[in-house]
């Protein structure tokens, strides 16, 4: 009973970001970094809220809420996010789209990597070179299969770093994560994946 009490409250937790809420009703986007991009998205429908209105910009984005924004925007299944058993379909479906490894521990908090890794691999883009890298002291944290694409994201511009590094470790946000993403799907990011992705999708 505990555990199916725990799966009913991360379906709704996660549902959020998805449900229908005005953006007039976002009100904690007011002198935010993100806020123009944040309300912008709102506009465009590329997001929702959560009941009371507000956007949390500032909290670090859940694996699950990363996956259904990627899938809200790109999946050309219309029934996706309908049915009772929605929120495990979505979550399969990322797993075919191979943004996620698995469909466990989906309410943990993503770090920089992997987030970005999400993206890159929602975007299908890696680069063989990796050595734009290199001049990053947490390289080393970097695995050889991830490096094509946090490379691929650094040499696009997508993402940058500092002397310090790229902060791999380091939290990511809502706003953050938000942000990139509608980046990325305003440059043309996602218009050639997502037609490998949805293939996927249909494929498995």
């Amino acid at each position: 009973m505990n555990s199916l009490k725990r799966l009913a409250a991360l379906i709704i937790a996660a549902a959020m970001l998805i449900a229908a809420v005005p953006a007039a009703l976002a009100d904690d986007l007011s002198g935010h970094e993100f806020e123009a991009e944040l309300r912008d998205a709102l506009d465009r429908g590329i997001i929702s809220g959560y009941d009371d209105g507000t956007i949390r910009p500032d909290n670090q984005i859940k694996k699950d809420e990363a996956a259904m924004l990627i899938l809200k925007n790109l999946s050309e299944d219309k029934s996706l996010f309908s049915g009772s058993g929605w929120y495990k379909n979505v979550m399969n479906t990322a797993v075919n789209w191979e943004i996620m490894d698995d469909a466990e521990y989906l309410s943990v908090t993503l770090n920089r990597m992997e987030a970005w890794l999400m993206l890159a691999k929602a975007a299908i883009i890696c680069d063989e070179d990796t050595s734009v890298l290199d001049e990053y002291p947490d390289r080393e944290f970097i695995s050889e299969n991830d490096a094509g694409y946090l490379a691929a994201l650094l040499s696009r511009g997508l993402i940058s770093g500092t002397k310090q590094g790229l902060g791999v470790y380091r939290k990511i946000t809502r706003g953050q994560f938000i942000s990139l993403f509608v980046k990325m799907l305003d440059g043309g990011y996602f218009d050639e994946s997502k037609k490998e992705l949805n293939y996927r999708g249909i494929k498995n």
